[in-house]
């Protein structure tokens, strides 16, 4: 990539708009960059840099920063180069993010309004393409040139601080610079990756083995076991005991167990037979003695029963007696039931009344309501009527009021389209403006420009006249006038112009005349137009405004037909809406009209007839009142509720002795049922006495108590020694299936663990700790000092060349990218820190270049045509300044350019081609260009 033309404008101590013609410096060679402290040497690579990438060369310089602090306002910021990659030119345009006034002027405060410029790049291809958007353009140059911003910056711009940086750094730090520039990330990932499995795996070992622990602490044992001290000792230390050894301890324990588990089960047993053959001893017993107590508890009941039976049977007898009585309240129930009959006729009476007489009032209440309608709707209909003859005209107002409307908008229309010629004719008339004002500074331009031929051909021909001059010899005659005599022979002038420059200045005058009648016709054309347009103005202003005056006049009177139009339309709008609605009402009007004469109508109808049903009620009333009257003359109650309740009384006596009778009895018999049942029980229980052996009731409870007691501790101990061995199988089991998973695991990390490590650089006792990426990175490193050397051995006259150092200072620190330097002065090898102010450069400057090389060459073998070099010359001697130049001129073997940024005063004096940058004394800076 060769930049071929350089634009930057407002852009760092750039203020206004700065061209250097980069192809000037010709295909190849040394050049500088110098020039005053501060003023923009560094810039020019940042605006290249810029202008591919969209950012600054350096990490403390943004692209939002550039903007010049001494630009105008008006003066806008971007950068635009031209450069030539594979034979083919490409030019790109670009400008940062910044704040420029708003062309709008100034806030209500005076001060002036920012507004941002947003980020732009335009890149514009060989084949005329043109590629827009600052992201787009940037990766469109990445894929191009084949570099990122960062790898394009130390291949192409070599600055001091940074490869003196690469030249001291130690491993780490130099491991830092080559993972960005040779993207070795991904192998430091996967160091990571298997650092992170061997952890896991390590991880897991540790839980496995914690949960081993945890079994083991969950064996149960006796205390009086014969393992019970061996136990102990393996759940303290389990790390003694192999695995086998464990599983055997706890088989031996389950053995023991099991072999108690049976003794106790054969005790179980015994017991359990002596204890059934007790209880049913004991079950005969408890019967004999029931037995007794009930045939005891028997005598007694049978005692106090006969003493109380006299005493039921007087009460049963004293109700047969009340017979009559019963009789009595039966046949005076027949009689009243008899009577409830014309109860129910009475109250059928009654409901009738209260039937009619509701009825009446909803008849009345028609009646009422009816009229009330009626009224009403005479009194609406008579409202309609005034207003439907206030309405009359309402139809014809609202279609005069639309025509006039329309009337309306076509005058409008009119003006607005005189309105439109208007403002046309003002626009022309401004081009028009703008034209003779070009035309004003091209006829300047076409005089300037005639002025200064005019000067050259007069320098051309007194040209001519001194050159004949210094053919003139006294007393021999002029070849022009043929005098003998010449006393005031014409003078060389020093710088007079050629025959070829005045012809060239000749053809400038041409196109500059050229132009000025080119842009006079422009004007001539714009001005016959602007005619045509004011008479079609004025014309249109006598036929809508009925007026005949200047443009200006018609604006005018525009304006204020216009207001005035606009006026007409909204009281129009107005007077439409408000008859608009005095029609729709009307027709509303119309509609209702019919509709409450129906309604009058309906109810006079109902109302005549509710009156004829309230007649008729009322004397239906009448008759249905004398009815009642003479049905509860005959009655002896009031109504039939008190009937019915007096009804219940006699049947609720006549229950009663029915009842008290039937108790009566009942008790009687249960009484003498009780009696036969204690008797045949009493019987019963005399002969089961008779013929039972006695029994001892309490020896026999009391030996089952101590069988149950014996039975309960022999099924203790057995669930106890139960339950150890369930829960030692089930550790022995877990155990088992645990230890393959524990051993596969360890393989596992064992294996993880050497990869990590070896990984990492952490093999132990190895000295040299050489990580994956380093050693990666390591043959990357080597070709970078053989790259460096070829260099190196130039600029130090064969004394000094880079070596990567082999062993590690110590077991402890990270290796593989330590550098030393072999002195072949006197065979020694020592570190690069060692070295001199001026060796230092010499070094670093031989392994930034091999540093380039390097990427240039693993990014597929891209070649920049063009290098930058900022300072460090300063700190070398006159021979190491003559072999470093010499290196620089190898480097720019081809059709390579190596720019060299310096303040060095040798170097302006050995360096012909120069860029030489100058401080403004009013703010800004510029640039010249000396090949």
């Amino acid at each position: 990539m060769k930049p071929l033309q350089l634009t930057i404008s407002g852009f760092g101590p750039y203020a206004g708009e700065t061209t250097l013609d980069l192809a000037a410096l010709g295909e190849r060679g040394i050049y500088l960059i110098t020039g005053d402290t501060g003023a923009g040497k560094t810039t020019i690579f940042d605006a290249i840099i810029f202008a591919l990438y969209g950012e600054a060369s350096g990490t403390n310089r943004d692209a939002s920063m550039m903007r010049s602090k001494y630009a105008d306002e008006d003066t806008p910021t971007f950068v635009d180069l031209t450069f030539l990659y594979s034979g083919k030119e490409y030019r790109i345009r670009r400008n940062p993010e910044y704040l420029r006034p708003k062309k709008r002027g100034k806030k209500a405060d005076g001060t002036v309004e920012l507004t941002k410029e947003r980020a732009e790049a335009e890149l514009t291809m060989p084949d005329g393409e043109v590629i827009t958007g600052a992201k787009v353009v940037t990766e469109r140059v990445e894929t191009l040139i084949g570099l990122s911003k960062n790898q394009f910056s130390q291949v192409a711009m070599i600055a001091q601080g940074d490869f003196l940086k690469l030249l001291l750094a130690p491993t780490t730090e130099r491991a830092k610079i080559f993972r960005d520039i040779f993207k070795t990330g991904p192998y430091l990932k996967f160091q990571e990756k298997l650092k992170e499995k061997a952890g896991e795996l390590k991880q897991s070992y540790e839980d496995l083995t914690k949960s081993n622990h945890q079994y083991l602490s969950g064996i149960r044992y006796s205390e009086e076991s014969e393992w019970a001290d061996a136990v102990r000792n393996l759940q303290e230390n389990s790390t003694l005991y192999t695995t086998a050894e464990t599983e055997e301890l706890i088989g031996r324990v389950i053995d023991e167990d099991l072999k108690t588990k049976d003794e106790y089960e054969g005790q179980q047993t015994e017991l359990a037979k002596c204890q059934e053959t007790v209880n049913q001893t004991l079950g005969k017993a408890r019967e004999q003695k029931k037995a007794a107590e009930q045939k005891d508890a028997a005598e007694e009941a049978l005692k106090r029963l006969e003493a109380g039976l006299g005493e039921v049977e007087n009460r049963y007898k004293a109700e047969m007696d009340k017979a009559q009585e019963r009789e009595s309240l039966a046949r005076s129930i027949l009689v009243e039931e008899e009577n409830l009959k014309q109860y129910d006729e009475l109250e059928g009476l009654l409901n009738k009344e209260r039937t009619l007489e509701r009825n009446l009032v909803s008849a009345v209440k028609v009646i009422e309501n009816s009229n009330s309608a009626e009224e009403a709707a005479g009194r609406e209909l008579k409202h309609l009527e005034e207003e439907k003859n206030s309405l009359e005209d309402a139809d014809v107002l609202y279609q005069k009021t639309v025509a006039d409307q329309e009337q309306c908008a076509n005058r409008m229309s009119q003006l607005a389209q005189l309105g439109r010629s208007l403002k046309r004719w003002k626009v022309e008339q401004s081009s028009l403006g703008q034209i003779q004002a070009t035309y004003y500074t091209a006829n300047v331009e076409y005089g300037r420009r005639k002025a200064e031929y005019d000067t050259m051909e007069k320098a051309y021909f007194d040209e001519q006249a001194g050159i004949l001059a210094q053919q003139l010899i006294s007393g021999q005659p002029c070849p022009v006038c043929g005098s003998l005599e010449h006393p005031v022979p014409a003078i060389l002038t020093e710088h007079a112009p050629d025959k070829e420059a005045l012809e060239h200045q000749k053809q400038v005058v041409e196109q500059a005349r050229q132009e000025v009648d080119r842009i006079s016709q422009d004007a001539g054309q714009k001005a016959g137009v602007l005619e045509t347009m004011k008479e079609q103005i004025v014309d249109s202003g006598k036929l809508l405004l009925e007026m005949d005056g200047t443009v200006e006049e018609i604006q005018e009177a525009l304006d204020k037909a216009w207001a005035e139009a606009e006026g007409l339309k909204k009281e129009l709008a107005e007077a439409e809406a408000v008859l608009k609605k005095k029609a729709a009402r009307k027709n509303e009007i119309q509609k209702q009209i019919p509709e409450l004469q129906r309604k009058q109508k309906e109810a006079s109808e109902a109302k005549s007839a509710a009156q004829q049903q309230a007649a008729a009620m009322e004397a239906e009333q009448k008759a249905v009142k004398e009815q009642i009257q003479r049905s509860r003359e005959k009655l002896t109650w009031p109504d039939k509720a008190q009937a019915v309740t007096y009804v219940r009384s006699l049947n609720q006596k006549k229950k009663a002795l029915d009842e008290a009778l039937e108790q009566a009895r009942k008790a009687l018999e249960e009484q003498n049922r009780r009696r036969e049942g204690y008797r045949s029980t009493m019987k019963a229980l005399e002969q089961q006495l008779d013929q039972a052996e006695p029994l001892d009731v309490e020896a026999l409870e009391l030996e089952n108590r101590q069988l149950t007691e014996q039975l309960q501790r022999v099924v203790k101990g057995l669930a106890e020694v139960s339950g150890r061995i369930s829960e030692n199988q089930r550790t022995l089991n877990l155990l088992k299936r645990q230890g393959k998973e524990l051993e596969q695991v360890e393989r596992q990390y064992v294996m993880w663990d050497e990869l990590s490590r070896t990984a990492n650089g952490r093999m132990s006792g190895e000295k040299q700790k050489v990580m994956l990426e380093t050693y990666v990175q390591m043959s990357y490193f080597d070709r970078i000092l053989t790259k460096a050397n070829r260099r190196l051995l130039v600029m130090s006259g064969g004394q000094y060349e880079l070596m990567r150092r082999k062993e590690a200072n110590n077991f402890q620190s990270q290796s593989g990218l330590e550098m030393d330097v072999v002195d072949h002065y006197n065979g020694s090898i020592r570190s690069v820190k060692t070295l001199s102010g001026g060796e230092s450069f010499q070094a670093s400057l031989s392994l930034a270049l091999g540093l380039s090389d390097e990427i240039q060459s693993s990014a597929g073998g891209i070649r920049l045509d063009t290098m930058f070099v900022d300072e460090g010359f300063g700190s070398l001697d006159e021979e190491s300044l003559n072999q470093a130049i010499k290196a620089l001129n190898d480097l720019s073997e081809g059709n390579r350019l190596v720019g060299i940024i310096s303040h060095v005063a040798e170097l302006k004096e050995r360096i012909d081609k120069q860029i030489v940058v100058t401080k403004e004394k009013s703010g800004g800076s510029r640039v010249q260009i000396l090949s």
